[in-house]
């Protein structure tokens, strides 16, 4: 398995991968330049790397999620950097699944959305989500050169009429 597949298995969306590369470039230079601790498994010299950082939980554990090996091969390669550019291409050659909701989706949605998406759709697909409140409800989504507005910003638009004509006569209904 590639390394940038490993990377990819528990990595949802566009934003996640840009942290969770960062972070991974930044240990592997911690490693190859700062690192004091070497008798320690590399697991427990991330968790020390850690301490005092900004770093999520979810993001910390996904990328221990990645295993030891992972980090062996990046610095056991003639040229560490040369991998994490290639595992950068890999991502830049990923398909994105654009998704716009009325509300910012919470963190254990958006790896079940992206485990779904992951499984069913493509298997290197990343998420990009985007809130925007003037939708009300439903969703707007795209997959390469498909788009899919199913709104009620976009209903109300094509539909301005019937909505209007149907919530006048509900008022009416409610006032009589």
């Amino acid at each position: 398995m590639r390394i940038s597949d490993i990377i990819f298995s528990n990595t949802y969306t566009y934003t996640d991968f840009h942290r969770r590369f960062s972070l991974l470039k930044e240990f592997i230079e911690f490693l190859l330049y700062k690192d004091r601790q070497k008798h320690l498994p590399v697991l427990d010299r991330f968790d020390r790397f850690c301490v005092g950082k900004r770093i999520t939980d979810d993001n910390k554990e996904a990328v221990k999620e990645w295993g030891e090996d992972l980090f062996k091969k990046i610095l056991s390669s003639k040229d560490p950097y040369d991998i994490l550019s290639e595992i950068e291409d890999d991502f830049k050659k990923c398909p994105v699944f654009f998704l716009q909701t009325p509300v910012e989706p919470r963190s254990e949605d958006v790896v079940f959305i992206g485990k779904w998406i992951k499984k069913n759709v493509d298997e290197r697909a990343f998420l990009i989500f985007k809130a925007d409140c003037d939708m009300a409800a439903g969703c707007y989504f795209s997959w390469g050169d498909e788009k899919y507005d199913m709104s009620f910003k976009s209903m109300k638009k094509t539909q301005y009429k019937k909505i209007s004509s149907r919530i006048k006569e509900i008022m009416n209904e409610n006032i009589l």
